[in-house]
């Protein structure tokens, strides 16, 4: 079932042009990653994407228009917590501003389970590691069961361990049910996860499909890391 589509996508901030021609689906049940460097136009996609954005030329068709924001849970690069309350209370934050129904003291306490935070919630996130206020952030975005996870650098600056776990969670949501689309610069790690892989150069897309398919086009080239690294030195 297609989610969402972009079509002749072309997206400018003060006359800078930021993508150009952008055009790839969705579809429902996927793991996506958009790959590239810092600054290639990963975050302005997924800020088109939310809608949070809007176009300056092209189109984006959404299955159900009129409800796809509210199937959303999105993740911002940077955490949106505040450090000096707990994390109950930035759940309790969060919850009140999505409107969700039902038992707040239940919804938080079972986010806080799913997530291995239970014994956490009472503490100032000041208090938490980088991988804690990740799974944090994570957590409000799942606050109100969205259908379609979107997350922008998940596991930017998060040490190897703990980069796994947030990836094994990914895995895990995707695996109940849920459309997960996620942005890095880690090539390696999207390799036995994702469904469709996007890789943006240049304002554009030079690659959509899956890694198979990108080894496939590059034969002479060992490993995907190499491919990633010749596609963004050419």
């Amino acid at each position: 079932m297609l989610l969402v589509e972009f079509k002749n996508v072309y997206k400018k901030y003060r006359n800078e042009s930021i993508l150009e021609n952008i055009n790839f689906s969705i579809e429902k049940g996927q793991v996506v990653g958009i790959i590239g460097p810092n600054g290639i136009g990963k975050s302005t996609t997924l800020s088109l994407l939310t809608g949070l954005s809007k176009v300056t030329e092209g189109e984006i068709d959404y299955y159900d228009k009129k409800d796809f924001q509210t199937k959303i849970g999105y993740v911002p690069q940077n955490n949106a917590l505040y450090e000096n309350l707990s994390g109950f209370d930035n759940l309790s934050f969060y919850y009140d501003i999505l409107g969700v129904k039902g038992s707040k003291k239940e919804k938080i306490k079972e986010i806080g389970r799913y997530l291995d935070l239970e014994n956490q919630l009472d503490k100032k996130v000041s208090k938490y590691s980088g991988g804690m206020k990740r799974k944090l952030d994570i957590g409000a975005a799942l606050l109100n069961d969205p259908d379609i996870l979107i997350m922008d650098e998940p596991t930017a600056g998060l040490d190897i361990v703990t980069r796994n776990s947030i990836l094994d969670l990914v895995k895990k949501l995707n695996e109940e049910g849920k459309t997960v689309i996620f942005t890095s610069h880690y090539v390696n790690e999207m390799k036995n996860l994702c469904d469709k892989i996007i890789l943006l150069k240049d304002r554009n897309i030079i690659f959509d499909g899956n890694f198979n398919e990108l080894a496939l086009r590059y034969p002479n080239i060992e490993s995907i890391e190499e491919i990633y690294l010749y596609l963004y030195n050419s």
